[in-house]
């Protein structure tokens, strides 16, 4: 069970920390993880990755 936890959690720091490297100010990476988006059914990044529906490069 713990794996089925880990990976979105392990893949949302990943996004986080990339995010980081790429601006000081960290207000878009929050409201773009907590806007719901057509592109994800309308369903914000947040859930998605909540959710263990992530696909990232390795």
């Amino acid at each position: 069970m713990l794996g089925a936890v880990e990976r979105p959690v392990t893949d949302t720091v990943r996004l986080i920390r990339a995010r980081q490297e790429l601006a000081e100010d960290h207000s878009p990476l929050k409201n773009w993880l907590l806007t719901s988006n057509p592109a994800f059914g309308r369903r914000t990044p947040l859930t998605l990755l909540k959710n263990g529906e992530v696909d990232l490069p390795g």
